[in-house]
């Protein structure tokens, strides 16, 4: 009788430290992978700062040369219709390169 409890014991040891080790996978795989996002998206926040305040700044300088040779409404309205345009565009590639991530059904 003292073998079937020394076994079951022994089972029990053996399935607790396989699920230590799954546990301890588990958490280094997430680590990595919150590790990675952190750093991928620290990077794109630069560049989005970047893409703004250069933005900006060819706003400025278009406005004043539009405002320059045009009345300014037509000025804000011509750079307010190509930053309309230019995030349409924008949306649509991010449109479809999530889709091309998604598996097929």
């Amino acid at each position: 009788m003292s073998d079937g409890g020394t076994a079951s014991s022994g089972a029990t040891s053996l399935a607790g430290v396989a699920l230590r080790i799954l546990g301890l996978l588990a958490a280094t795989m997430a680590g990595n992978t919150v590790r990675r996002m952190a750093r991928r998206v620290g990077g794109w926040s630069v560049v989005a700062v970047l893409c703004a305040l250069s933005t900006g700044f060819f706003s400025f300088a278009a406005f004043g040369f539009l405002a320059r040779w045009l009345d300014s409404s037509y000025a804000a309205l011509i750079l307010g219709g190509a930053y309309l345009l230019a995030a349409l565009v924008f949306a649509l590639i991010l449109q479809s390169d999530d889709r091309r991530e998604r598996p097929p059904r």
